[in-house]
């Protein structure tokens, strides 16, 4: 069950810094949020930069933005 939000929330009050959302079925945190878009980070490593979404792939990651109708988005 999604947490309860209250009627009137903002973007930015939803997406605020270091809360943990659910991406395309995988774990992410906010860096920001503008209104529109909100830019998720896989927090792996000391860089932040290695994050392995498919077996024997892997690409830098330290930012994503993503917008906030995205129906793959969601807050935990």
């Amino acid at each position: 069950m999604p947490p309860q939000l209250a009627p009137k929330s903002t973007p930015q009050e939803i997406y605020y810094l270091g809360r943990v959302v659910r991406f395309m079925g995988r774990v992410y945190w906010v860096k920001w949020c503008n209104g529109t878009h909100v830019c998720l980070t896989a927090r792996q490593g000391s860089s932040e930069g290695i994050y392995q979404p498919y077996p024997m792939k892997s690409f830098d990651f330290n930012e994503w933005t993503v917008p906030l109708n995205h129906p793959f988005l969601s807050i935990i």
